[in-house]
């Protein structure tokens, strides 16, 4: 992801957050996914593949597109892309 100019600095007033749940966790994880500028030839590259597995007379939606992004983009991604131990 692109620096900002506020990386590693707090921005705003400190708030004690409680743990979160799965769900949460699971949303966040999808909208960095969607949202990220560096992934956007990854989505592109996902969606072509995908498209290719329908009937050529299928339309995908913007809502078709986001259910099959937010059910499978995640394992797509992790076999495409090669892991790095940190």
């Amino acid at each position: 992801m692109a620096k900002k100019k506020s990386a590693g600095e707090p921005i705003g007033k400190a708030i004690t957050i409680g743990r979160f749940d799965n769900q949460l966790l699971v949303q966040a994880h999808r909208y960095v996914l969607r949202h990220c500028d560096e992934l956007e030839d990854f989505r592109k590259v996902f969606l072509d593949e995908e498209k290719i597995k329908l009937p050529h007379t299928t339309n995908l939606t913007q809502s078709d597109v986001d259910r099959l992004t937010n059910r499978s983009f995640a394992d797509w991604l992790e076999q495409k892309v090669p892991h790095y131990d940190v």
